[in-house]
């Protein structure tokens, strides 16, 4: 599976630090196959888009600087949850 993105959003963790409060939304569009991440700094992770388009998952946060494979499992792990969860309904 070819997803776009993924390097850029690994690219910008690494100015993440957890201490400051700042981090990453990742989020991945179902059809276009494409990865990208808001920046957002909160303490306790408070704040998030959020997206009224049933093809975008939001896979997670990132705190910490992130390697490609990182984002790539955090990815996978969203659409396997996607994929699970529309098997139940």
């Amino acid at each position: 599976m070819k997803i776009s993105g993924i390097k850029k959003v690994a690219g910008k963790s690494k100015g993440i630090v957890r201490e400051n409060g700042c981090y990453l939304q990742v989020n991945y569009h179902k059809k276009e196959k494409r990865v990208w991440a808001d920046f957002h700094c909160c303490l306790g992770q408070n704040e998030w888009n959020v997206y009224h388009d049933k093809d975008i998952l939001n896979c997670g946060n990132i705190d910490r600087p992130a390697t490609m494979k990182d984002v790539m499992w955090m990815v996978l792990d969203a659409i396997s949850r996607d994929n699970f969860q529309i098997r139940i309904n």
